[in-house]
């Protein structure tokens, strides 16, 4: 087991990984090497700004028998994420859709950011949108 913090230090090997928030499975995949595949996970922002995410994996020494391994699991687990566009992008079945807007901040609110975005190995985009969407949780409260 690791967390995205340790990404770095996953095995280079084949393997079914399994990404869960606390203790649910919200991702499976299959990959030849775990570690480059988690550190370039085309989701890898949208775990970073879940809470308490973990990667697990179940090395597999035959990469051929991946696909069908992965297809399996998927269709007995049905994580929430697996079968989805990301972010709800054109094709996803969920109901949002993206919106470009523009925000100006000062310097010590972008300095604060920056350090919170650093502290939780985040990009910065990806904690403005947590801080945007946390904003919008609260002002709905």
């Amino acid at each position: 087991m690791a967390t995205l913090a340790d990404r770095r230090e996953l095995p280079e090997c084949p393997a079914i990984y399994f990404v869960l928030e606390k203790d649910t499975v919200v991702y499976i995949g299959q990959t030849v090497n775990l570690r480059q595949r988690i550190s370039g996970h085309h989701r890898l922002p949208e775990w970073k700004v879940r809470d308490d995410i973990q990667i697990r994996w179940l090395p597999c020494n035959n990469a051929a028998t991946l696909p069908q391994l992965e297809k399996h699991l998927i269709d007995m687990v049905q994580p929430e994420m697996n079968g989805k566009s990301c972010r709800g992008e054109v094709g996803s079945d969920e109901s949002t859709s993206a919106v470009r807007i523009s925000i100006t901040f000062s310097d010590e609110e972008y300095e604060f950011l920056a350090e919170e975005a650093a502290r939780k190995e985040r990009t910065l985009a990806a904690q403005i949108r947590y801080w945007v969407k946390e904003k919008m949780r609260q002002a709905k409260e």
